[in-house]
C-alpha cells in the first residue's frame, strides 16, 4: 500500500501535522500532474468554445429619483372622509419608498410590459413576441406540437389568454425577473433608484426598460392616490348634486316671486316662497362648505401623487456585454482543476480504505 500520512482521532492536531498533511497531498497531486493538466486544458477549451458561441447582450439602464409626499391626509380631511364612509391615509404606506422596487419586479408589471404593443417596420407586435424571436425561443417552441402555434398577438385581451399562453407568459416573466432585470438602490443615503434590463437586442432593451418604468409609475401612482381619489370623487358628486338642488330651489323661488306680483295671490302664496328662500340658504351654505372641502381634497390628491423624475434615461449606444474568451477559458480551467483535485482526493481515500480492509482480513 502506498505511504500516507495518518492522524489518529485521539491525537491533537498540531501545526506540524497540518504541514505534513499538506506536504503529502501536494506530493500526491504532483504524481498526477498529467491528469490535472489534461482536465484543466479540456475545461479551458470548453470555456473558450462556449464564449465564442455566446451572443452579445445589451444593457439598458434608467436612473430616477422618487419624491413621495404621501403618508396620510390631514385631520380635517380625514374626519370629512369618515363622514362618507371612506378611509384615507395609512393604507398605502406599505408601498412607500424602497418598496417601489418590489413593484418593478412583480409579475403584474413585468407581464404588462411584455404585452405592450410595439411597432416594428409598421407592424404591431407585443414585446413578448419580440422576446421569443430575439432569444431564439421560437425555434425551441416549434419542436413541441402543443407550443409551436402559441403567440401573443397585439390587441388580444389578457382575460382571453389560454392556459398555455398564461403558462408561457409566466416562464418569460420568470426568466426576465431572475436573469435579465436588476432593480436596486445604488446609495442607501440617496433617494435614487436604478433599473437595468439585459437582452440580445439593443433596441429591445431600451424599449422594454422605458415601458417598464411607465407601467410601474402608473400603478404606483394609482396605489398612492387611491384613498384620496375616492374621497375626491365622492365630494365632486355630492357638490354637483347639492348645487343642482340649490339651483332648482332658486328657479322655483323666482317662479313664486312672479306669481306674487298679483295681489290676489299675495297672502297665501308667500308661504312656499319663504320655504324656498330657506332651502336656498340651507343648500347654499352646504354647497359652500362642500366646495371648501372639495378644494382640500384636491390639494390632498395632488399631495399624495408621487413624482418619479428620470435622471439618466436609456440612450444609444447601450453597454455591450460579451463573454471574453481568455477570461472564460481561465475560469473554466480553474473549475476543472478544482473538480479533478476533489475527485482525486475522494478516489485515493476510497482506494486506501478498501486496501486497509483487505489487509485486516
Amino acid at each position: 500500500m502506498q505511504d500516507q500520512y495518518v492522524i489518529h482521532k485521539n491525537e491533537s492536531i498540531s501545526l506540524f501535522d497540518v504541514f505534513q498533511l499538506l506536504k503529502f497531498w501536494v506530493k500526491y497531486f504532483l504524481t498526477k500532474w498529467w491528469l490535472i493538466l489534461i482536465v484543466g486544458a479540456a475545461f479551458s477549451a470548453a470555456g473558450i468554445f462556449y464564449a465564442s458561441l455566446s451572443k452579445v447582450q445589451y444593457e439598458s439602464r434608467i436612473t430616477f429619483s422618487l419624491e413621495d409626499n404621501g403618508g396620510g391626509a390631514g385631520g380635517g380631511l380625514l374626519s370629512l372622509a369618515s363622514e362618507f364612509g371612506l378611509s384615507m391615509g395609512g393604507g398605502s404606506d406599505i408601498f412607500a419608498g424602497e418598496n417601489i422596487l418590489t413593484i418593478f419586479t412583480s409579475r403584474r408589471i413585468i407581464e404588462s410590459t411584455l404585452l405592450y404593443v410595439d411597432s416594428i417596420d409598421n407592424k404591431k407586435v407585443t414585446l413578448a413576441e419580440e422576446f421569443l424571436d430575439i432569444t431564439d425561443k421560437r425555434e425551441g417552441l416549434k419542436e413541441n406540437s402543443r407550443l409551436k402555434n402559441i403567440s401573443f398577438p397585439a390587441g388580444l385581451a389578457r382575460e382571453k389568454f389560454s392556459y398555455l399562453q398564461d403558462s408561457l407568459l409566466f416562464l418569460l416573466y420568470d426568466e426576465i425577473k431572475q436573469s435579465r432585470l436588476i432593480a436596486y438602490k445604488p446609495d442607501k443615503k440617496l433617494n435614487q433608484y436604478e433599473i437595468k434590463i439585459i437582452s440580445p437586442n439593443e433596441r429591445y432593451s431600451k424599449v422594454f426598460v422605458e415601458e417598464l418604468v411607465k407601467q410601474t409609475n402608473s400603478f404606483y401612482t394609482e396605489l398612492r392616490t387611491k384613498h384620496s381619489k375616492q374621497t375626491l370623487d365622492v365630494l365632486e358628486q355630492r357638490a354637483a348634486s347639492i348645487k343642482g338642488t340649490a339651483n332648482a330651489a332658486i328657479t322655483q323661488r323666482l317662479v313664486q316671486q312672479d306669481a306674487n306680483i298679483n295681489p290676489v295671490y299675495a297672502t297665501p302664496a308667500q308661504i312656499p316662497g319663504v320655504q324656498k328662500e330657506m332651502d336656498i340658504r340651507v343648500y347654499g351654505g352646504a354647497y359652500g362648505e362642500l366646495f371648501k372641502n372639495l378644494e382640500i381634497a384636491r390639494i390632498q390628491y395632488l399631495k399624495d401623487m408621487p413624482l418619479l423624475q428620470i435622471i439618466d434615461g436609456p440612450v444609444y449606444p447601450m453597454k455591450r456585454i460579451k463573454m471574453g474568451k481568455l477570461k472564460t477559458g481561465i475560469i473554466f480551467g480553474f473549475v476543472g482543476g478544482v473538480a479533478i483535485l476533489i475527485l482525486l482526493v475522494v478516489y485515493k481515500q476510497f482506494r486506501d480504505g478498501s486496501l486497509q480492509k483487505k489487509e485486516l482480513k
